[in-house]
Parts: structure tokens; C-alpha cells; sequence
């Protein structure tokens, strides 16, 4: 592949509109579990998503693992198949499940 011109094309992008990322899926979406910083706007078209969310008092329980650009993480466990013998304190997680249609 070419990282440079993705991060070409996003420099360009991000000169034009301002500091927004804009984020387009295929059609069996599945993204690491990660956290944002700021607010999100979903424009969903088609297909049914399933999110879970968690407070930022659980961050530290979701392992973060690389920061992005110091707006958020990505997580170092799957919380669609967790693995509670190996991380037993994944019990502890409280959150949200939403499922949404277009």
C-alpha cells in the first residue's frame, strides 16, 4: 500500500474542512474497540450497528493499548468475546449495548 497518500489525502481533507475525521464503512463493519474524545455525528444508511459503550471510568479496565494522536485509544481487549478466564476483572465492565437501523 501507500500510507503516504492516505496521509496526504487527510492533511489535504483536514486543510480544507477543519480538524473533522470522517470515518466510512463496508458492508460487514467491525472497527477495534477504541475511544473518542469530543462528540461523534453518525450518518447510518443502510444495514443494521451494534455499539457498546463505556464510561471513562472504565478506560483503564479496557486496557488501552496505543494512543491516536492524544484523541482517544485503542482498547487491548475484545468485548464481543471476551475471554474471562485469561481477564477475569472484564466481569467488572459496565456499559451500554445499542443496536440501531437506519
Amino acid at each position: 500500500g501507500r500510507p503516504w497518500l492516505w496521509r496526504r489525502l487527510l492533511h489535504h481533507f483536514h486543510m480544507v474542512v477543519g480538524p473533522i475525521a470522517l470515518f466510512v464503512s463496508g458492508k460487514v463493519p467491525k472497527t477495534r474497540l477504541h475511544a473518542d474524545v469530543g462528540e461523534s455525528f453518525v450518518f447510518h444508511t443502510e444495514g443494521h450497528k451494534r455499539w457498546r459503550f463505556f464510561p471513562a471510568e472504565m478506560s483503564p479496565l479496557l486496557r488501552p493499548t496505543t494512543m491516536v494522536r492524544t484523541v482517544g485509544f485503542l482498547a487491548g481487549v475484545d468485548v464481543w468475546k471476551p475471554d474471562f478466564e485469561a481477564e477475569p476483572y472484564l466481569r467488572l465492565l459496565r456499559g451500554w449495548e445499542v443496536l440501531t437501523d437506519p
